[in-house]
């Protein structure tokens, strides 16, 4: 947060309820606890994307490929909350893995099929069907 205007702000709350509620412990403040004319403060969080926030393809908002956030600032002297936003692209990257081996059984006269499914994105998969031309229906 920066202070660009001509007065000094005490009791300054940043509230982010992506982390809990009010931050503390900002970077820049001189000690005094008071965000003084030209003063920035910096407060730092992660987040980690769950895997439901992938699958969802977004949060708070589900299906809007976003990760979206936002933080709130008041103080004393400006009792009224001013927000800001931000909203972070999800990379969702589904593939899918398919390795096919066969074994002929010990009668020479058939063949056993492994397939092998490996999930090699970072989405979950559902309702996978497996067809091959040498068998008639869908394996599942």
């Amino acid at each position: 947060i920066h202070n660009n205007g001509n007065a000094n702000h005490t009791h300054v709350e940043v509230n982010d309820e992506m982390f809990g509620g009010i931050l503390n412990q900002p970077m820049g403040d001189d000690g005094n606890g008071i965000l003084e004319k030209g003063e920035s403060w910096i407060y730092k969080r992660t987040y980690t994307i769950t895997q439901n926030d992938l699958d969802n393809k977004g949060i708070p908002v589900i299906g809007s490929g976003k990760i979206s956030n936002i933080a709130k600032v008041k103080s004393l002297e400006l009792p009224s909350p001013t927000e800001d936003r931000v909203d972070v692209d999800i990379q969702n990257n589904p593939s899918i893995n398919l390795v096919k081996t066969g074994k002929i059984d010990r009668d020479f006269k058939t063949v056993t099929y492994t397939f092998k499914i490996k999930n090699t994105g970072n989405v979950t998969l559902n309702d996978l069907v497996l067809t091959d031309l040498k068998f008639t229906e869908p394996i599942r």
